[in-house]
């Protein structure tokens, strides 16, 4: 896996005021990056679970999504990052029940719903395993601007890819809260997550976590 190629989203036209603004990872021209990112970030999408079960962004209403792409045969990328997104389910303890972690296969050829199946054993059973077809995945990775592409990989002698590698938070109304970047600490995930909680329900009590 080559991490320089790894990059989020792609160019998008903004209109504030009249002017076309692009909003690039990095870089926003006169407004906010988490702004630009909220309207740009996630969508619609119907694809089968490791469970074989249809479903879409509809099914997850109301609880916040750990939503992170990648493929079973990812040598190192992947699993470190789906090994960070388990602890951090562990870490959230009571809070788990309204976080539900996804992971969207960019594979749909070695990608079967058997074998999201056979992969997801290796970590947190909380995390839903989501396959389909090229054009179902190419569907759902453009919404949330999703790069990946094929290459040979000469040192394994097999097909590999080149992604982004981002673990997008995503709010109980399908909204983008918050991305974190590979290698991502599972504490940081819990106190985004536990702050975006705050925000988004002052009320509630939210116990303490990390101590």
């Amino acid at each position: 896996m080559t991490r320089s190629s790894i990059f989020f989203g792609v160019a998008a036209i903004v209109a504030i005021a009249g002017l076309g603004l692009y909003f690039w990872p990095g870089k926003t021209a006169g407004i906010n990056k988490e702004i630009a990112a909220e309207r740009l970030v996630g969508g619609e999408f119907s694809l089968l679970n490791h469970h074989e079960q249809r479903v879409n962004n509809e099914t997850f209403q109301g609880k916040y999504k750990l939503v992170y792409f990648g493929y079973t045969s990812c040598a190192e990328i992947c699993g470190l990052n789906l090994a960070s997104i388990s602890a951090a389910m562990e870490k959230l303890g009571p809070i788990s029940k309204d976080v539900i972690p996804l992971f969207i296969s960019i594979d749909s050829e070695r990608d079967t719903v058997a074998q999201m199946a056979e992969y997801l054993e290796y970590f947190d059973h909380r995390i839903i395993g989501l396959t389909g077809t090229v054009d179902e995945l190419s569907t759902v990775a453009k919404t949330y601007r999703v790069f990946y592409e094929e290459y040979y990989n000469d040192a394994a002698e097999q097909l590999d890819f080149n992604h982004s590698a981002l673990t997008f938070l995503m709010g109980p109304d399908g909204e983008y809260l918050a991305h974190f970047p590979d290698g991502v600490e599972p504490s940081t995930i819990v106190t985004t997550i536990v702050s975006k909680i705050k925000l988004l329900e002052p009320q509630r009590e939210m116990p303490d976590l990390l101590n």
